[in-house]
């Protein structure tokens, strides 16, 4: 099949690359425009009782729901700079993204609210409910959030069906409709890549500095081995996207376009899409 794409230098030769895009004009810029937030949120000192804390957030727990005791106060980032989101005649929290922080704050009318803002406009049924509860039990309780083609096979489901439920995406519309905000997860492990200033959650801190010796120590450090074609066929259509559009696609539009099943996906990026994929594409997690 015919390919715009060129063909990129080996993996070998990316040392070269990345001193001659930082050498000069070659670099694109790909970092996201400036956004307007709202100042971060005063501190208000240090936690004082751990225990009122941890019982101030049961009590904003569902019916049915626990909290994973492991889930400690240190470990929630409040440094993200919040605004508000009203719906049904309630105030809700959320950082620039529009997650909420704190995500203790979720209930069903911000559910219905939120999908009624990415614009569900058939309101949500029994198969949306389905994927929030088992996205919000994975996130209370396990403390953990799973990987979009484990969500399809936990559901027993495929990445078209989730698509017309949440046509906006997995991250940017199921788990921001179940209230999951990724900063209140404990930090993952950091990849010891010296060359690479990475952000809290192990991504290039900036998309420019990206290179192919990046991909290859980076699979390295998450147990990958070294990339194929096929991994950096993936990779490069990701960079493409991102420098004509200056937004991340969401997973059904990457799948669609390299012709990948979510089984398929999960066999290429173990870590999943924008936890693998991205991650090695050197795009920002929020995005």
């Amino acid at each position: 099949m015919f390919s715009l794409y060129l063909k990129w230098p080996s993996v070998a030769s990316g040392r070269l690359w990345r001193n001659i895009c930082r050498g000069g004009g070659f670099r694109r810029r790909l970092d996201v425009g400036q956004r307007t937030v709202a100042a971060p949120r005063e501190k208000k000192g240090p936690v004082f009782d751990l225990e009122l804390q941890h019982q101030e957030l049961d009590s904003k727990l569902v019916p049915g729901e626990r909290r994973n005791p492991r889930l400690r106060v240190e470990n929630l980032r409040e440094e993200a700079p919040v605004s508000k989101m009203t719906f049904n005649n309630k105030d809700y929290e959320v950082d620039e993204y529009g997650y909420l922080a704190p995500p203790e704050q979720w209930d069903e009318d911000f559910a219905l609210g939120m999908a009624k803002a990415l614009k569900i406009d058939s309101g949500l049924i029994e198969s949306h409910w389905r994927i929030i509860r088992y996205l919000r039990k994975k996130f209370i309780e396990e403390n953990s959030v799973p990987l979009v083609a484990q969500a399809c096979l936990d559901n027993d489901i495929d990445l078209l069906e989730l698509r017309v439920l949440f046509p906006t995406g997995y991250h940017r519309g199921a788990c921001k409709i179940a209230g999951i905000n990724y900063r209140y997860l404990p930090p993952p492990p950091t990849p010891r890549l010296p060359a690479y200033k990475l952000d809290e959650l192990g991504f290039l801190a900036d998309s420019r500095d990206w290179d192919l010796d990046f991909v290859e120590h980076m699979m390295k450090e998450l147990g990958g081995g070294s990339p194929t074609e096929r991994h950096l066929d993936v990779i490069r259509y990701l960079r493409d996207y991102y420098e004509r559009h200056q937004d991340i696609p969401t997973v059904y539009e990457a799948c669609a376009a390299n012709n990948l099943s979510h089984k398929e996906l999960l066999a290429l990026f173990p870590d999943g899409y924008r936890r693998g994929a991205c991650r090695l594409a050197g795009l920002p997690f929020f995005g």
